[in-house]
């Protein structure tokens, strides 16, 4: 009997609070979003008062600004926490999915017409002029190189082809940095990159490609994750 009456009028004040008589389940899940939504305002009110000290500090002359790493993580911490409030887990994974570096690009050999290229007297650079993708602007057409903009770990694949006549041969090359990474007629490559390094398919001194509307030569690339300190 004690129990029984212990029970319902438990069940009448989740009633009462929450609007859902016999949801146990969502009034829990709504209580603990309130607390997450709460402890969002509750930062937030913190940034406030730090920014208002700082502001007062500043005008005083009396002390430096906080530090901008401390603020950044701050904010960030809250734009979390409010995609957990406000969507929950798929909120959060939008907001990483947003955040992360979009890098990729992908490119063929000519525009238009047909034909070959090289050979020349020196190794060079070739440059993949026909455009499909290129996420980041990191691939730059007029010199045929990549340039990683992020620190993190990178997937590369080229093609080459040539129509062998006059004794000419193909030798292709992926170069990372100036040096050789992998060299044949299609290959692929993961290599990890720091800001600033660079990536290029080099035509060996001496041979050549042919390419038409085909597309047989191409140089695609893409950023698989970045890599943070």
């Amino acid at each position: 009997m004690g129990a029984g009456w212990a029970t319902a009028l438990l069940s009448a004040c989740a009633a009462l609070l929450f609007g859902q008589q016999g949801k146990a389940s969502e009034s829990v899940a709504e209580v603990e979003k309130s607390s997450c939504c709460q402890q969002c305002l509750f930062l937030e009110l913190q940034q406030l008062k730090v920014r208002a000290e700082q502001l007062e500090n500043e005008r005083r002359g009396t002390a430096p600004s906080p530090s901008p790493e401390i603020s950044e993580e701050t904010q960030s911490g809250t734009r979390l926490r409010k995609a957990i409030c406000t969507s929950g887990l798929t909120g959060v994974i939008i907001l990483l999915v947003a955040a992360f570096p979009k890098v990729a690009f992908s490119a063929a050999l000519r525009v238009s017409g047909s034909g070959n290229t090289g050979p020349f007297q020196t190794n060079t650079a070739l440059k993949y002029e026909n455009v499909f993708t290129n996420f980041g602007s990191s691939y730059n057409p007029s010199t045929g190189v990549f340039m990683a903009m992020v620190k993190g770990v990178y997937y590369f694949h080229f093609t080459a082809f040539s129509i062998i006549s006059g004794g000419a041969s193909t030798n292709v090359v992926l170069m990372k940095n100036g040096e050789r990474s992998v060299s044949i007629a299609s290959s692929a490559a993961v290599l990890q990159l720091e800001a600033g390094d660079n990536v290029h398919v080099q035509l060996m001194a001496g041979t050549l490609v042919y390419d038409d509307m085909g597309y047989y030569n191409s140089f695609s690339g893409f950023l698989l994750f970045p890599i943070t300190p």
